[in-house]
This record gives C-alpha cells, sequence and structure tokens, in this order.
C-alpha cells in the first residue's frame, strides 16, 4: 500500500482514531503512484465506471460503520487525489438523499 497513506493512517490511529484504508485499485506493492500500473485500474472508475467507485466507497464505508471498534455517528472520509474524488462523489450522493 501507499506508505503515504500508512503513515497518515498510523498517525490518525495514534490520536485515538479507528481508520480503514479502503485499496480501491487493487495495489499490494505500493505502485499507485506508477503511471502504468494505475492508469488502466483507475480507467475502470471513470465515466460510466464512475456508480462503481461510489458504490464500493459506501461499501468500505459501511464495513467501517459496522466494526465495534466504530461509533457510527462519529464517520469521517478523508482522501487524497484519486480518494479525494472518491470522498466527493459519497459525500454529494449523501446531499441529494437528505435533502
Amino acid at each position: 500500500q501507499d506508505l503515504y497513506l500508512r503513515w497518515r493512517a498510523h498517525a490518525l490511529a495514534t490520536r485515538g482514531y479507528v481508520v480503514l484504508i479502503a485499496d480501491l485499485l487493487g495495489d499490494p506493492h505500493g505502485d499507485g503512484w506508477e503511471p502504468a500500473w494505475c492508469g488502466p485500474r483507475r480507467e475502470v472508475y471513470t465515466g460510466e465506471g464512475r456508480p462503481l467507485l461510489q458504490r464500493r466507497t459506501r461499501e468500505a464505508l459501511q464495513q467501517l460503520a459496522e466494526s465495534p471498534l466504530v461509533d457510527a455517528s462519529r464517520l469521517a472520509l478523508v482522501g487524497w487525489c484519486f480518494g479525494g474524488r472518491a470522498v466527493m462523489d459519497v459525500l454529494k450522493a449523501c446531499a441529494h438523499t437528505h435533502t
């Protein structure tokens, strides 16, 4: 996995937060920043595949919410770059369902 994400997760965890890193690309070796590796995988989530990204992000959030270690009323999403897109998509979807 991405070393930066692991570092950020550790920083949050040491402050008492429960952290889930949702690997939406299937990146077991930290290749997510390599264009030749990640390009084709990210394309799955663009255009018509965007709902797949939204669904998988919501599913990861749901798994976290169901953990006995977590107060489901106090969840947060954090994302950078591609993960930021996933977070924004979920937040937009939630805003539409709560209006």
